[in-house]
């Protein structure tokens, strides 16, 4: 059976982050909503857009090198 090979470039390390920071800001901005905070999810969610294509421009302009591909 063939092993996986796990890139460590930085561009895969950047996208691997993107889902685990996506889902803690929307539990963040949540918690926020439940607690009745001076700012609700109704006027944060755009951060989930900004933070989401924030990381994607990161991941594109981030090195290549070293990347494992297969």
């Amino acid at each position: 059976m063939a092993e996986k090979i796990r890139c460590l470039c930085r561009r895969c390390a950047i996208g691997g982050l993107r889902w685990p920071v996506i889902l803690v800001l929307l539990g963040f901005l949540l918690f926020l909503d439940r607690w009745n905070m001076r700012y609700g999810f109704e006027q944060l969610f755009p951060l989930l857009f900004i933070v989401f294509g924030g990381m994607k421009a990161a991941e594109a302009l981030a090195s290549a090198e070293g990347h494992a591909s297969g």
